[in-house]
């Protein structure tokens, strides 16, 4: 089993690509889940990325109930929605900004607010815990803005792998881009 060098305690967003493919792929992705209740990290879910797991479903009754039940079994009866505001509207639009000013013009309007969720809760002198992502899309996350500080392999039973990469928001870096 791999070993995830994210710190204790944590917080991980789990982006739409990683939550397909954990409905997709239980038996396999099962590794990613039994590393992260090890390191007592909690998942969470950001509520565009729920829109999207959500709608690319069937529109069945009975599919988006058996998905709704996926998502608590995952993360729990209690698991945490982080739902944007004005405040994430706000700083989403300065990523957005950031993004384009380093020549990252094919961000799309989910990643910059996944992006300002990660802003909010990044680590700062005075906080414990940490929001991580984790993630397969690699290029949606720059690093201009991001450092990639794990990934995790996952095989599927075809052979075919899953590189998940967990990466941490530069809260310093998007001040100072911020104020320019």
């Amino acid at each position: 089993m791999e070993r995830l060098s994210i710190p204790e305690h944590s917080f991980v967003l789990l982006d739409t690509n990683v939550l397909i493919d954990s409905s997709k792929f239980p038996e396999e992705f099962s590794v990613l889940y039994a590393e992260l209740r090890r390191l007592e990290i909690v998942p969470v879910i950001e509520s565009t990325i729920r829109l999207e797991f959500l709608r690319g479903l069937k529109r069945g009754p009975e599919e988006l109930r058996a998905a709704e039940e996926f998502l608590t079994a995952l993360c729990g009866t209690d698991h945490l929605v982080l739902a944007p505001d004005k405040d994430i509207f706000d700083r989403a639009l300065t990523i957005a900004r950031i993004y384009l000013n380093a020549d990252n013009k094919s961000s799309s309007v989910a990643d910059t607010l996944i992006a300002a969720q990660l802003s909010k809760y990044a680590r700062t002198a005075s906080t414990v815990a940490e929001l991580f992502l984790a993630t397969q899309n690699h290029r949606d996350f720059p690093p201009v803005l991001f450092d990639r500080v794990d990934t995790m392999l996952v095989t599927l039973a075809d052979g075919s792998i899953r590189t998940i990469g967990f990466y941490r928001f530069k809260k310093a870096r998007f001040d100072q881009l911020a104020s320019v």
